[in-house]
């Protein structure tokens, strides 16, 4: 496996952008606790905003990093930058624009997942590239690219069903690309990206809606509208009032006509011991 770029050429990366920008790493922790802030106490129709504050953090990454001075090393770094301007554009679509990423805390697994990926995020992997000997300014902080994914992935395990799928693609290409990287270039905090794909990966599946197949769905009552109920209604009492009616003329026995009295000549005709 070759790589476009070795461990000396991406260490020498950072520490231009940090030469470039000493200020970066404050302003972008602040934006972050902004974020985890937001996701905490943030009313629903204010989710855009944190639509907004992903997306800016995954314009600049590719801008500033990818394309000013990762290309330096290799012209690869210009496909960095638009894959992590990809990322941006989905975030500020999806969330800003058409409103459909809601965060919040779950209940379960997710909640402490997504929180042990951000707090890998924003203090253990730059302390770990620390104790193995990256000084300043050569040391990843939060911005660049493999900090940026874990937070990313941490606060995306917080999305609430249903998310679209375009908000994963850019951060899970970038965990699968950048943990083979690591293993490969032996740079070992940044295989937790690898560990934050994973748990990506399983949150995404297990939040898939469960599809009944038509032969062992229950059946199901035909809706009827109120204008339908009501002429169902009368239809059926019509019916029964004229069944009843059949029903009583077929069993009510006929009324027997009076006799009549014959006349009183008759009567004597008849019955000649009659005084009359």
């Amino acid at each position: 496996m070759s790589l476009p770029f070795d461990a000396p050429q991406w260490f020498a990366a950072i520490g231009r952008y940090h030469a470039a920008w000493p200020w970066a790493p404050t302003v972008l922790m602040a934006l972050a606790f902004a974020f985890l802030g937001g996701v905490l106490g943030l009313k629903p129709r204010r989710q855009r905003v944190l639509a907004l504050v992903l997306a800016a953090l995954w314009l600049w990454a590719g801008m500033a990093f990818h394309a000013l001075h990762l290309t330096a090393a290799t012209p690869a770094a210009w496909a960095f930058a638009v894959l992590f301007a990809g990322g941006a554009a989905a975030f500020a679509w999806q969330g800003a624009v058409r409103g459909r990423l809601y965060f919040a805390l779950p209940a379960g697994w997710r909640t402490w997942a997504g929180a042990a990926l951000v707090a890998a995020a924003l203090v253990l992997h730059p302390l770990a590239h620390a104790l193995l000997g990256h000084a300043h300014p050569a040391t990843p902080s939060f911005g660049t690219p493999s900090a940026l994914v874990l937070f990313t992935l941490g606060v995306l395990l917080w999305l609430q069903p249903p998310a679209p799928r375009a908000v994963w693609v850019a951060p899970l290409l970038w965990a699968g690309m950048g943990g083979a990287a690591a293993a490969w270039l032996g740079l070992w905090p940044d295989l937790a990206l690898l560990v934050a794909a994973a748990l990506a990966l399983a949150a995404r599946s297990r939040s898939q809606p469960t599809v009944t197949s038509p032969a062992h769905s229950p059946p199901q009552l035909a809706a009827h509208s109120p204008a339908q109920s009501a002429a169902g209604s009368v239809a059926g009492s019509a019916a029964g009032s004229v069944a009843h009616s059949s029903a009583g003329s077929a069993v009510r026995p006929p009324t027997p006509r009076p006799r009549r009295r014959p006349p009183a000549a008759e009567r004597v005709r008849g019955n000649p011991t009659c005084p009359l």
